[in-house]
């Protein structure tokens, strides 16, 4: 994971969680086409997801987070829980970080 984008979802994960979230590991998971995927562990052992694209369509990962939060109210199968989204910024690529 590219230390600028680290940064930022260490940031969004903190502002979320209300305490400091260091990201230890980034495992690559696959099965998607158009964004990178990691399963990333905490300094406490939570682990979250995390999606990234450096080119994304318009609002990519806004919509994805409003399409889960959709389908989670419904509350007929688990979906994971959204922390948070951010648009890509300079170097920064648009990111998602979601329950594992």
């Amino acid at each position: 994971m590219q230390s600028s984008l680290q940064r930022a979802a260490e940031k969004l994960i903190q502002d979320v969680r209300g305490e400091p979230s260091s990201i230890t590991a980034c495992d690559r998971v696959g099965g998607g086409c158009i964004s990178q995927a990691c399963l990333v562990t905490l300094a406490d052992g939570h682990q979250l997801f995390l999606k990234s694209n450096p080119d994304p369509l318009p609002r990519l990962f806004e919509t994805e987070a409003m399409g889960l939060t959709t389908l989670n109210e419904a509350n007929v199968i688990r979906i994971p829980n959204v922390l948070g989204t951010r648009a890509k910024q300079g170097d920064v690529p648009a990111f998602i970080v979601m329950e594992a």
